[in-house]
Parts: C-alpha cells; sequence; structure tokens
C-alpha cells in the first residue's frame, strides 16, 4: 500500500515538473534557445503528458532546433499535427504550417512551402508583427532561393515593414541583406551597395554571432563581386572572429580563393575547403556562386598546370 502512494505521488510529481518544464521551454524559446533546449531536455515522461502538451512539445522542438540553426529537413513527423488545431487554438495551428514550411523549405520544396506559408497566413489574426514579418521573410527567401528576384522583394519589403514596426533591428539588418543579394543576381550594383550600407549601419543591433558572421561573409563576396577587395577583406576579418557554421566557413573559403585568384595553388585550396564545408548545407545560390567561380578559374588555370 505505502509503495503504491509513493508511485502515485511520484507520477503526480514528475507530471506536474514535466509541465513546468514545457512551459518554461515556450517561455523561453524566442530569445534564450539554449535555454529552451535545457528544460525540454529535462521532461521526463513526455508519453505521459496530455496529448495537447505532446503536440506543444513536439513543435517547441522544432522551433528550438530551427533557432539554433540545426537543420530541419527529417522533422517530417509535424505534418501530421496539421489541421488538428485550425479552430481550437489559431496561434498554434500557425505555428504548426509555418515550421512545415520551413521543413519543405530544407528538402527543397518550395511549392509545398509555399502552401504552408500561405495556410499559416490564414491565422493571421492571432499573430503579433513578428510573426508575421517572419512568414513574409520565409516567402521571400523562398523566391530568392530560385532567383525569382522580383517576388522575392516584395516579400522581404512586407517583412520589413512589420520588422520596422517593432523595431527589431537585427531582423531589418537581415533583409536590407537579403535584399542586396536579389539586386546583386540581377547585376544592379548602385542598388546592391545601397542596401549593403543600409545592412551595416544596423549590424551592430544584431545580438546573435552566426547570424551576424552569416551577414559579413555575405557582405565580404558582394564586395569581391563589384570589385572593393577593401572592404571584402575587412568584413573578412571581421567574419573569422567570430563562430561560424559550415555554410559560414564554406562562404569564407570562397571569398579567399576569390582573393587570392591569381596565386593559383591557394586559391585551390580555398576552393576545395569550401566545397568540403558547403557539402551538407542548403544554400542553393551559394552553391550556384561557389561552382561557377571554381569553373572558371579551373578554365583560366587548364593550361597552366596547376590542378
Amino acid at each position: 500500500m505505502l509503495l503504491a502512494i509513493i508511485c502515485l505521488f511520484s507520477a503526480c510529481y514528475f507530471k506536474n515538473t514535466d509541465k513546468m518544464y514545457l512551459t518554461a521551454a515556450q517561455r523561453l524559446v524566442e530569445e534564450f534557445p539554449d535555454s529552451a533546449a535545457l528544460y525540454l531536455d529535462s521532461i521526463v515522461d513526455v508519453e505521459g503528458m496530455k496529448v495537447r502538451d505532446q503536440h506543444r512539445y513536439q513543435l517547441l522542438s522544432i522551433q528550438i532546433k530551427d533557432k539554433l540553426h540545426k537543420d530541419l529537413a527529417q522533422d517530417t513527423s509535424l505534418f501530421r499535427l496539421r489541421g488538428i488545431y485550425d479552430k481550437s487554438d489559431p496561434a498554434m495551428a500557425s505555428a504548426i504550417y509555418y515550421y512545415s514550411a520551413l521543413v519543405y523549405e530544407e528538402q527543397y520544396k518550395y511549392k509545398e512551402a509555399m502552401e504552408e506559408c500561405l495556410k499559416a497566413e490564414q491565422f493571421s489574426e492571432t499573430m503579433d508583427k513578428k510573426q508575421k514579418g517572419m512568414i513574409q521573410n520565409t516567402m521571400g527567401r523562398m523566391y530568392l532561393r530560385q532567383a525569382l528576384t522580383e517576388k522575392a522583394r516584395e516579400k522581404f519589403r512586407n517583412s520589413l515593414v512589420h520588422f520596422q514596426d517593432i523595431r527589431d533591428f537585427a531582423s531589418e539588418c537581415i533583409v536590407y541583406n537579403q535584399i542586396s543579394i536579389s539586386y546583386l543576381i540581377e547585376e544592379n550594383i548602385d542598388s546592391t551597395l545601397l542596401y549593403c550600407e543600409k545592412c551595416i549601419e544596423c549590424l551592430d543591433s544584431c545580438n546573435n554571432y552566426v547570424q551576424i558572421a552569416s551577414i559579413l561573409s555575405d557582405l565580404s563576396l558582394i564586395y569581391i563581386t563589384v570589385g572593393d577587395d577593401k572592404k571584402a577583406n575587412s568584413y573578412l576579418e571581421k567574419a573569422l572572429a567570430l563562430p561560424m557554421n559550415s555554410l559560414e566557413l564554406a562562404k569564407v573559403n570562397l571569398s579567399l580563393a576569390k582573393i587570392n585568384k591569381n596565386n593559383p595553388m591557394h586559391a585551390y585550396k580555398y576552393i576545395k575547403d569550401a566545397l568540403k564545408f558547403a557539402d551538407k548545407e542548403e544554400d542553393l545560390l551559394f552553391f550556384a556562386n561557389l561552382y561557377s567561380f571554381q569553373s572558371s578559374f579551373e578554365e583560366e588555370q587548364k593550361n597552366m598546370n596547376l590542378l
């Protein structure tokens, strides 16, 4: 009898504690995803939770991975939650559709991802401006990955309005960088540099080192492309001082390859390093840039017996 009472109290204790951890993770995920992950990892009995809380746990797991810049391509279990909360909890329904879009995006399924973004938008009355801006920005990013630059800029500017309304300077900085890249694809140098300057003006507002490194490495590649090696080197040095993921390391090595193009042995080493770091990354525009440079470089060197 005593053992049964102890087990009962233990079960109640863990259930209450798990619910507290889940709530804490949800509260922290936007600003402190590392801390949110610790709370989520502390949950003892996910299957013992109410079904709704199990779904919250599943959604939070993906939100945290997204905030920590981890791959989402395999998180297709989220798809099973679509439609469940459309009437009972529109805010949760919107989040499920939005993160389903991110899963599709990382699978390069842009049509399906766009459809999920549009479903998420149906619940816009439940969203704050940050969420509205993120959905618009995600659609813009998908257009940009397909080099549909005008459509991309339309969505980026829509997202910019929302971010400016809430004085989210870090997100604003990212959008300026995205718009500059869209103009660079069109070889519109004046507009590219204009938005680079806007990006640089608000760069200090970013507090995420991975995002800062990403922007700096993009700026380095942009200035190399427009022929300003001095500025390219300056941003490259700043990027190298920050922690970077594999994609940013690949971008840095591509910048170094381009800067050292007149020193073929060094340039080829940096090309190989860029290919190594980019092996499992998903930025199709970067891959196009990398392979284009590699092809032209090898064409120039083919008669020099250096490769």
